[in-house]
């Protein structure tokens, strides 16, 4: 049979390069290659230094502070991650180890709350920082002390090269997949001569393509006959966010957490929260609701819970693309940590089909099983630190980290908020994993052994 390499190898040329572009112009916000391979630092203009400065005295390059109060505050010309300010300095009247404070905010307004304490020597000074997130404003308060004076020799920011080290782990792993599934597009017939040839493949493409199906199916069911359609599986969600965010944020009137807008705090717990909810209710009752499947067809029935879970999927994908939006209007675009998204909605898919195969096996002998769920879940809402920050309850943490709902709610924050990685909290990754695939495993054979007595039942 033909193999058609011309025009893979085409395909490939176009594809490569602008893959390689479009990585670029979203991790950088330029089509410049030196910002793959440039040093990440920026030495601050000391023009615009003395126009932000607040009761300072400049002459002749020497500083002197006119009041207590005295600081000087700048703007950054980039937001990204800071690893240490460097400053050169040299104070007037022998004076050394003058005290000093560098406060940073993510906004546009320094609130007194987040700083980093130093010690500045004449000479130049490493200020090693200490933030987990992208900073767009700094204050420096290098005196407190009305009459010091001093000289300035420069302010250089050096940044985490976080961007750099990512662009070259996954733009090579974005092209690799691109240049595999271009080959067996291109290719598709002779892969499917191939498959035709291996019986264990073949039936594997079969059960994907029946829960594709079976979820499509079942997605669509949802909002057949009425007018709005797959619109009320948005709206419902949606209102709830904007209700709670009235409450709380205009009537309320509740302070920003993070230094970042309530809204998208909020949604960036919602959003997984209803993931969740949604796929470990609808999971629930699957047997009963496909029971003439169960009982008339030879079919999988392990596969039925994962169905549901798909279903669920379809709509946390709309409703993660309208977070996305909410951060790109806020100017908050997470950039790379959208496969933290990914990553966390994963997480929730396996915690919900384990969870899933033990109510649904216990849901087809009790049907109380689905109105005890919904206390349980009511609790676990409050008990999981969606609605309120969890640092409010610093010492009760070993409690509420037992739940690895935790590790995702927070997770997803993190990413969106902070910029951490799903791999920071590694302790509370084993946590999750290990509780999950437990419940995987004992769900998975409760419903082996029960499943016999589903057709009498149902």
């Amino acid at each position: 049979m033909r193999h058609y390499w011309k025009k893979a190898l085409f395909y490939i040329v176009l594809g490569v390069p602008a893959i390689f572009f479009i990585m670029l112009l979203g991790t950088f916000h330029d089509w410049h290659i030196r910002s793959a391979f440039e040093k990440r630092e920026y030495q601050l203009d000391m023009e615009s230094i003395v126009e932000l400065a607040k009761d300072y005295q400049v002459e002749n390059d020497v500083w002197t502070s006119l009041s207590d109060d005295a600081w000087i505050t700048f703007i950054l010309p980039r937001k990204e991650k800071i690893e240490s300010v460097e400053i050169e300095i040299e104070f007037m009247g022998n004076r050394n180890g003058d005290k000093a404070q560098v406060y940073y905010a993510r906004g546009d307004e320094i609130k007194g709350d987040s700083y980093i304490d130093a010690e500045l020597i004449s000479g130049n000074n490493i200020i090693p920082f200490s933030s987990s997130s992208e900073v767009c404003i700094l204050r420096f308060d290098l005196t407190s002390i009305k009459g010091i004076s001093f000289k300035l020799g420069h302010i250089t920011i050096h940044y985490v090269a976080e961007k750099q080290i990512l662009f070259w782990i996954v733009t090579p792993i974005f092209i690799l997949v691109y240049i595999l599934v271009t080959i067996i597009c291109v290719n598709r017939k002779i892969v499917g001569v191939y498959i035709g040839k291996k019986p264990a493949v073949k039936e594997w493409l079969m059960e994907v393509e029946q829960i594709y199906s079976l979820a499509y199916s079942d997605f669509r069911s949802r909002f057949s006959g009425s007018y709005l359609g797959i619109l009320w599986g948005i709206i419902q969600p949606m209102s709830t966010i904007m209700l709670f965010w009235f409450v709380f944020q205009v009537g309320f009137r509740s302070n920003p957490v993070d230094d970042v807008p309530f809204i998208l705090w909020l949604s960036a717990g919602m959003i997984p929260w209803n993931y969740f909810y949604d796929s470990w209710v609808s999971g629930t009752s699957t047997f009963v609701s496909y029971g003439y499947i169960v009982k008339k067809v030879v079919f999988k029935v392990e596969m039925l819970p994962v169905v549901k879970i798909f279903s669920s999927g379809i709509l946390n994908v709309f409703f993660n693309i309208i977070l996305l939006c909410i951060y790109t209007l806020y100017g908050e675009f997470p950039g790379y940590h959208i496969i933290d998204m990914g990553y966390y909605s994963l997480c929730i898919m396996a915690l919900s089909l384990g969870l899933s195969y033990v109510t649904a096996t216990l849901n087809v002998f009790m049907k109380d099983i689905g109105q005890f769920l919904s206390i349980v879940l009511q609790f676990l809402m409050w008990l999981t630190p969606m609605m309120w920050d969890y640092h409010m309850l610093e010492e009760y943490s070993w409690f509420y980290k037992l739940n690895p709902l935790h590790y995702v709610i927070n997770g997803y924050r993190e990413a969106l908020i902070n910029g951490k990685w799903f791999y920071s909290n590694w302790q509370q990754m084993l946590w999750f994993w290990g509780i999950t695939i437990l419940l995987c495993v004992c769900g998975k054979k409760l419903m082996n052994r029960l499943k016999v007595h589903f057709a009498d039942v149902l």
